[in-house]
């Protein structure tokens, strides 16, 4: 039932202009600032300082997706999240689906699957063998898109879900013949 609710949903987007934006301009920039500052009351400042450390560096890219020209969601991959702070051991962690936002009045088309399968397969590109997230929101979504949550974090009165999808199978593990063993 949900792959053919997935499918509608895509073959509607096909209807629109749909367009995933990597190179961020400063106007893109500071939507994404308020939205941020709006749903998760961080800082514009901090948001747009750390987008413009992203468009400088190789490892981590931000998109934005568009429809007919208007933005409507965003996230990106990151080499670290602001959970770090009150969780240091995750520092450990360097590739994270991070800070993926909807516009509310455009919530529930698909527009963040759309976004976490497209970072998901830049991430498998740059040969990132897993990615990881956290949510205390969306954890139905990540799962319908086969992410496994393997810890709970409190956050106050949040539980957080640490999240993660391996993006590479584990080879088999195949013991190598000794030539000179006998059998």
């Amino acid at each position: 039932m949900l792959n053919k609710e997935n499918t509608a949903k895509k073959k509607e987007l096909k209807q629109n202009s749909q367009k995933v934006i990597s190179e961020l301009d400063d106007v893109l920039k500071k939507v994404i600032s308020e939205w941020y500052e709006e749903e998760w009351q961080i800082p514009t400042e901090k948001t747009l300082t750390l987008l413009q450390k992203i468009a400088n560096d190789t490892e981590q890219l931000h998109v934005v997706l568009t429809v007919d020209d208007k933005p409507v969601a965003t996230a990106g991959l990151h080499t670290s999240v602001g959970l770090i702070a009150y969780y240091p051991e995750l520092k450990v962690i360097e590739n994270w689906l991070a800070l993926v936002y909807t516009v509310p009045s455009e919530r529930k088309k698909g527009y963040a699957s759309i976004l976490c399968q497209h970072l998901e397969a830049v991430a498998k590109q740059k040969g990132f063998p897993i990615l990881h997230l956290f949510t205390h929101s969306a954890e139905h979504l990540y799962r319908s898109l086969n992410w496994i949550t393997i810890r709970y974090l409190n956050q106050g009165h949040k539980k957080i879900a640490l999240m993660q999808k391996r993006l590479v199978k584990p080879k088999k593990f195949e013991p190598t013949k000794d030539k000179n063993r006998k059998t």
